[in-house]
C-alpha cells in the first residue's frame, strides 16, 4: 500500500468510528413502565362503549432514526375508522421516556420523579407524577404497581388528561375531561399476554 491508500483507509476508519458514536441505539426493554419492543400491542376500549370510536389498537411496528437517535414507531389504529392512523415516536433512557413531536424531542415521562414533581413536555403541557405503587384495575388485569401521570396546559381550559402505567405492561388507561377515555382490554408484551 502506498501512503495515499493508507491515509484513505485511516480516514474512512475514523469516519466510520465517528458515525457509530453519533448513533444512539434504542433501549429495547419490556420490564419498565413503558415497554418498548417491536411487536408489543395494546388494545383499548372507550368508557362507555357508546362512543363511535370505541376501540383503538397501539402497536410498535418498527424503529426509525431521527436526529441521530433511534426511536420506536408506535402506530395507533381505530377499527371503526379503517383509514385513520396515528404515528408517534418514543425512545427510552432508563426510566425516562422521550417523544419526538413535530421534529423536536421532549421528555414525555420521567418515572423516577417523586410524587408531585413536574416537568415540561410537548405542546406546552406540564407532566406530574400524582401517585405511585397504586392498585389499578382494567379489563386486562389488576395491577398493584401502577403510577399515575397527569398532564395539563396550565392556562388552557379542559386541556388536561391522565394516564396510569404498570411495570411490564405500559399504559393502562387514558382519562380526560373532554375526549374519549380509554382503558386497556388486552396486551401482548414481549410475547406475554394480558389478561393472563
Amino acid at each position: 500500500m502506498n501512503r495515499f491508500q493508507i491515509l484513505a483507509v485511516f480516514l474512512i476508519t475514523i469516519f466510520l468510528m465517528q458515525c457509530s458514536r453519533d448513533t444512539v441505539s434504542p433501549e429495547n426493554s419490556s420490564d419498565g413502565f413503558f415497554p418498548m419492543e417491536i411487536g408489543n400491542k395494546w388494545n383499548y376500549h372507550s368508557i362507555p362503549e357508546a362512543f363511535s370510536v370505541n376501540e383503538s389498537m397501539v402497536e410498535i411496528i418498527n424503529t426509525t432514526e431521527i436526529g441521530g437517535k433511534t426511536y420506536f414507531v408506535f402506530e395507533r389504529t381505530y377499527p371503526n375508522l379503517t383509514t385513520h392512523r396515528d404515528t408517534s415516536y418514543f425512545r427510552k433512557e432508563s426510566n425516562k421516556v422521550f417523544i419526538n413531536w413535530n421534529g423536536e424531542e421532549f421528555l414525555y415521562i420521567d418515572f423516577d420523579r417523586d410524587v408531585n414533581d413536574s416537568w415540561e413536555t410537548r405542546g406546552s403541557y406540564i407532566g406530574v407524577i400524582q401517585d405511585k405503587n397504586k392498585r389499578f384495575e382494567v379489563p386486562a388485569g389488576i395491577f398493584t404497581n401502577a403510577t399515575l401521570v397527569y398532564f395539563d396546559i396550565p392556562l388552557a381550559a379542559d386541556a388536561q388528561f391522565c394516564e396510569h402505567y404498570a411495570k411490564g405492561v405500559g399504559r393502562l388507561n387514558i382519562c380526560c375531561l373532554f375526549g374519549i377515555p380509554m382503558e386497556l382490554v388486552s396486551a401482548t408484551i414481549s410475547g406475554k399476554k394480558f389478561p393472563e
